[in-house]
């Protein structure tokens, strides 16, 4: 059964392994006051992780008017292959969605990955509540409300 929980210690070198295998940067060691990283857990197996930051302001601070407010920011996003289109992606968002909205973020902002299967991700993106925030600019960002992240269709899977 799919479960969501806040990453440990010993889930290191699994998410280091699935941010690597979808061409994310890993990140060094976590550490206190770093990065919010959340796993998906399936039968004991990590199989999907997601990273971000409360109280951001990426876009305005680059100059992009139309990007909104202090947000909460996703950096990656990566689910093992075998467990694609089972729902991984969207518990994890839903709980990163979850965790900001507990921190007082209304508002969640990510930058999909460029790449073949660009499609695919945007599409996935749109059923999870996210739209883009501008149109006509490279690597734009996408985002919209906690609450239309949560509200998405089975956004609570993985609790």
């Amino acid at each position: 059964m799919l479960r969501t929980r806040n990453i440990s210690a010993s889930d290191h070198p699994a998410v280091h392994a699935l941010l690597d295998k979808a061409d994310l940067a890993p990140p060094g060691a976590y550490g206190p006051g770093d990065l919010g990283v959340v796993v998906a857990e399936d039968e004991g197996a990590v199989v999907g992780a997601v990273e971000f930051l409360f109280d951001t302001d990426f876009g305005r601070d680059e100059g992009r008017p139309d990007h909104p407010g202090p947000q909460t920011w996703v950096f990656s996003l990566a689910v093992a292959g075998a467990h694609r289109r089972r729902g991984v992606g969207r518990a994890l968002l839903a709980e990163a969605a979850r965790q900001a909205q507990e921190a007082g973020n209304t508002y969640l902002a990510l930058a999909p990955a460029e790449g073949d299967d660009e499609d695919d991700r945007h599409a996935f993106f749109r059923m999870c509540g996210l739209m883009p925030i501008e149109h006509d600019v490279p690597c734009a960002a996408w985002g919209g409300p906690v609450s239309e992240v949560l509200s998405s269709k089975t956004a609570d899977q993985g609790r």
